[in-house]
């Protein structure tokens, strides 16, 4: 138990010293989810615009697969 205690402390240590290793990591991260999340926002409203918009059928039970 005291291992892990220890170590804890010590990433709180480099997380609160602004540990440059620790900054370009969070940095990265932080980079990745918003590009990730931006083309996700971009190829689900493009592609729930074109489920609205458009008639064809299987339309619901498209529409139940997604919302399920």
């Amino acid at each position: 138990m005291g291992f892990i205690l220890d170590n804890l402390c010590d990433a709180f240590g480099h997380i609160m010293n602004f540990d440059a290793s620790v900054m370009r990591i969070f940095l990265v991260s932080l980079i990745v989810s918003g590009i990730a999340t931006a083309i996700s926002a971009i190829f689900g409203i493009m592609i729930g615009a074109a489920i609205a918009l458009s008639k064809f059928r299987g339309k619901r039970f498209l529409l139940a697969v997604i919302n399920t």
